[in-house]
């Protein structure tokens, strides 16, 4: 299970998540369904990722949505791949409501925080920088 501790908590990636969601289809003998989907307005990408696991009869037993948002060019990753980047969040975020119980599978993502805890660094740099020019 791909799990890290940040800040003294358990997260799981997305890879981890998604290798758990077809161990967990192929175990219960359900077949499982991603989709994504995503719209760009101004710059901005709208991801929307769909997961849902379907019994023999064609029944949803479980089903979950998540959502995502990127800002073209905001990162390094963002530069080049922000379709791709909200894409991988929505899929991360449907999979953490889903809730397997397991340590590290809330709703964000590992992937999600770091890029998170980058960004609160980068501000609190700014910050310090501010505050010794004055």
């Amino acid at each position: 299970m791909s799990v890290v501790s940040i800040h003294g908590k358990e997260y799981m990636t997305v890879a981890g998540r998604i290798d758990l969601f077809w161990k967990y289809a192929e175990e219960k003998k359900l077949a499982g369904s991603i989709e994504t989907d995503y719209s760009i307005q101004d710059n901005q990408i709208y991801a929307k990722s769909i997961i849902q696991l379907i019994d023999l009869n064609g029944v949803v037993v479980r089903s979950a949505t998540g959502h995502a948002h990127e800002i073209i060019g905001s990162s390094q990753i963002n530069r080049t791949s922000a379709i791709e980047n909200a894409e991988t969040s929505a899929v991360g975020r449907a999979l953490g409501m889903l809730n397997f119980n397991l340590p590290g599978l809330g709703v964000a993502t590992a992937d999600e925080v770091e890029i998170a805890k980058g960004k609160e660094e980068k501000l609190s740099k700014k910050k310090r920088s501010a505050a010794f020019t004055k």
